[in-house]
């Protein structure tokens, strides 16, 4: 899956967080591969409002069109204001705490990661309590203490 930067005056910005491929330069604009079957996190920052989507190519169900993806995706989740920042704030803990693995998590764990969002109960003991139901290995958790 393909995604391209917006230029900056375009109205909004875009931050693309998954497992990347490949990054080019066309003409002055950035094009960046991710795989089709990972998990991609997709941040929009507009003037009044931010929106978040975490979405996946090739998984069964509604596909939808973003803006600056190149195929059409179903979302896994979506979220704007504080949900916005709470899954932010988790890919971050993941990202600092899985050797960068977590891209490469199966989508059932950020289905359920969504549904913590969700119950606004996304701390990062329940991020690791989560990672530890699904057999996955995070590090360096003493100094969250």
């Amino acid at each position: 899956m393909k995604v391209k930067l917006p230029e900056e005056n375009s109205g909004f910005t875009l931050y693309a967080e998954g497992n990347l491929f490949d990054m080019e330069y066309i003409q002055g604009n950035t094009i960046l591969t991710f795989s089709d079957s990972h998990i991609l996190a997709l941040y929009y920052t507009y003037p009044n409002h931010r929106r978040l989507y975490m979405v996946c190519a090739k998984t069964k169900g509604v596909k939808t069109t973003l803006p600056c993806i190149d195929k059409p995706v179903s979302i896994i989740y979506k979220a704007r204001g504080r949900r916005f920042d709470d899954i932010k704030n988790a890919m971050y803990f993941l990202k600092t705490h899985s050797d960068g693995e977590y891209v490469l998590y199966p989508l059932i764990f950020y289905r359920e990661l969504a549904i913590l969002a969700e119950q606004k109960r996304l701390k990062n003991w329940k991020i690791n309590s989560l990672c530890l139901k699904h057999n996955l290995r995070l590090n360096n958790l003493e100094e969250e203490k």
